[in-house]
């Protein structure tokens, strides 16, 4: 089980930094200068990770201790530990650029626009729905980062207990919430707010307004 979850957070996650890749692109109105340093900074982070796995997965060397026959402790290396919250620490902070950019872009049109913050025209609808599902999504992730880093305590050691045992499936739900539900958000809410504005049937008056406002950027507008 912890195999295949492995191997579909490996699998999921850059997928998902892609599609966030891709709405701050258009956030940030389709700016060539962002989009450089977004996809530039974000295979920094994937190869750094990578690299870090990799090299712990070489150094690896867990002990099983049996206690009384019943209990069960493992205890990993220091440099796997180490490795561990290195890879979980760089990408939390690939998530909060991302969630500061968010913000950044949308406190910035917000004020140009002269739009309260609840977003009650098209444009401030929109970028409010973007935001919320990223805040959301931010949430989640740092959450299950947290709870990756716990591992690591001597405490949660102990698969015997029921307390750590609930504890690994509490990250396991939470990992999977983060990549099958709130993920998956991060495209359903915009195409929800497209169905929305289809069938209020004043999609294309507002799509005009909506371009007039956001022209496509030059390098300099970054």
């Amino acid at each position: 089980m912890n195999l295949v979850l492995s191997w579909t957070i490996f699998i999921v996650n850059p997928v998902l930094s892609v599609i966030m890749i891709t709405r701050l692109h258009a956030m940030y109105r389709q700016s060539r200068k962002m989009l450089i340093f977004l996809v530039v900074t974000f295979c920094s982070v994937l190869v750094a990770c990578g690299t870090i796995g990799a090299i712990a997965s070489t150094h690896v060397t867990t002990k099983v201790i049996l206690l009384n026959g019943t209990q069960c402790i493992s205890e990993v290396n220091e440099g796997e530990q180490l490795a561990t919250f290195e890879a979980y620490t760089v990408a939390t902070i690939w998530h909060i650029l991302t969630l500061c950019l968010a913000v950044w872009i949308f406190v910035k049109h917000t004020r140009e626009l002269q739009l309260p913050l609840t977003g009650q025209t098209l444009i401030g609808d929109c970028y409010m729905v973007l935001m919320k599902t990223q805040v959301f999504y931010f949430a989640i992730f740092t959450t299950g980062c947290c709870l990756n880093i716990g591992l690591l305590s001597p405490l949660i050691s102990d698969t015997s207990r029921a307390g750590p045992q609930i504890y690994r499936g509490l990250l396991e739900l939470t990992t999977l919430l983060q990549m099958f539900v709130v993920g998956p958000r991060l495209i359903l809410s915009v195409r929800k707010y497209h169905a929305d504005l289809l069938e209020d049937g004043t999609f294309e008056l507002h799509t005009i307004a909506f371009q007039a406002h956001l022209q496509p950027s030059t390098d300099s507008d970054v």
